[in-house]
């Protein structure tokens, strides 16, 4: 479930960056893959391109947003703070001004707001909504691309190795994304003399 945690700052800077030299199988004129296209990887991929850097995301499902991985009830302040609020009305599906909590005694606490402070959205919707507005802005989507691990040398990590279909490719010039599979990728190869200065994991 997203929380009032879902923000710019975390979207832009919970992720591992890396910068690679290694252009040989890199997308034709990428400057920065984005590995997953969920909201958080299609928000940041969207920023990067309204800065001019181009980029591609790599999402390892046929569909960006499907499967739906949590129910979407979110902060709509937090929305706000994103610039996505209002929404389109075919990902809005249902609004709250009011909660009643319980405690384990039984004991009931009511709380109701004059305005509506969260929202229900439709997963899948949003997520293609954020990834067609990133494609507006000029970012490139592969589908059935799951980076499978990193490659590091001299203690740089200098690309990912992709399995697209059949193949698997080693590209990309800067990477980012958010804790998960990449960063368990990152702690599983061990390499203790990473150089801090090229990477960044942020919370």
């Amino acid at each position: 479930m997203f929380r009032s945690s879902f923000c710019l700052y975390t979207l832009l800077f919970h992720c591992l960056i890396m910068v690679s030299f290694n252009k040989t199988l890199s997308p034709k004129n990428s400057d920065v893959i984005v590995v997953g296209g969920g909201p958080v990887g299609s928000y940041a991929a969207l920023h990067l391109a309204k800065e001019g850097i181009k980029t591609t995301v790599y999402e390892e499902h046929p569909q960006v947003g499907l499967p739906s991985h949590c129910a979407g009830h979110i902060s709509i302040r937090s929305l706000r703070k994103l610039g996505l609020y209002p929404l389109p009305l075919d990902i809005e599906e249902n609004t709250f001004c009011s909660a009643n909590f319980y405690s384990p005694q039984g004991t009931k606490f009511s709380l109701d707001l004059s305005c509506p402070v969260t929202v229900v959205l439709n997963r899948a919707r949003f997520d293609q909504y954020l990834a067609e507005q990133a494609k507006e802005a000029g970012v490139s989507y592969v589908l059935n691309a799951r980076v499978k691990s990193l490659l590091v040398s001299s203690g740089f990590v200098k690309g990912v190795c992709v399995k697209h279909g059949d193949s698997r490719e080693c590209f990309f010039r800067s990477c980012y994304r958010r804790r998960g599979y990449f960063f368990k990728a990152y702690k599983a190869s061990r390499f203790e003399s990473f150089k801090t200065q090229r990477i960044s994991i942020c919370s």
